[in-house]
Parts: structure tokens; C-alpha cells; sequence
């Protein structure tokens, strides 16, 4: 009996994450800022839009305690990163999740940006 497997693997990575409003005085007063995250696929093979199982083959959470979107809408996010993912919120525990919905090219590097964020206040 022979068994063979054949597999790939990817490397994603999120990076660089930051907030501006530079200096963050005025978000930090009920000003608001942008955030901004950078996407690699670093190993030279594109990413698959579902795994086997057929589930997203990436997805991103972000904690969403302390800032979020302006009234929670989605159509702030934008980048080049963002046509490969569909994103959600989730209330309850305050996550903003980005599910790929399209093949990520081999090598891509793109940003998503979370626009008119608002400090959430304590």
C-alpha cells in the first residue's frame, strides 16, 4: 500500500499595526484615528481561498475593546488587502474578524485600513 500526501504551506503574517493620529492627543479625546495593518504572504506560493476542509484558509482577529469603527460600520475598511477578506464584528466579544474569501497571490503584500476609528471610552 502506498500512501502519498502532497501539501503546501504558506506564510501570512499581519504586521506594523498602528494608529495615527499623530500625535494621538486628539483621538485619545474623542478625536478619531486610522488604523493600519500591513498583510504579507512571504514564502512565494498564493494562498488558497479554502483550505481542504472547506474552511478560509486565513483568518484575522482583532480585538476590538478599546477602539472600533465608527457606528460599528464595516464599509470603513478599505486597503489593498481587503478584497481577499470578509470581515465581520462580533458584539459579544468585541472582535472584528477578516475571513478570506479569495486567493491571496504568491508573495502579495497589501494593507487594510479601519478608518474613522473611535476610542472607546473606560
Amino acid at each position: 500500500m502506498l500512501i502519498a500526501s502532497l501539501a503546501s504551506a504558506q506564510t501570512v503574517m499581519v504586521s506594523n499595526a498602528s494608529i495615527s493620529q499623530s500625535p494621538l492627543a486628539s483621538f485619545q479625546n474623542n478625536g478619531s484615528g486610522v488604523a493600519t495593518l500591513t498583510f504579507t504572504e512571504s514564502l512565494g506560493i498564493a494562498v488558497p481561498a479554502s483550505s481542504i476542509a472547506g474552511l478560509p484558509t486565513t483568518i484575522v482577529g482583532l480585538s476590538m475593546q478599546y477602539i472600533r469603527p465608527k457606528n460599528l460600520d464595516l464599509t470603513l475598511i478599505s486597503g489593498t488587502a481587503s478584497q481577499y477578506f470578509t470581515v465581520s464584528y462580533n458584539p459579544s466579544t468585541e472582535v472584528l474578524r477578516f475571513k478570506q474569501s479569495a486567493l491571496i497571490p504568491a508573495n502579495f503584500t497589501g494593507t487594510l485600513y479601519l478608518l474613522k476609528l473611535l476610542k472607546i471610552q473606560q
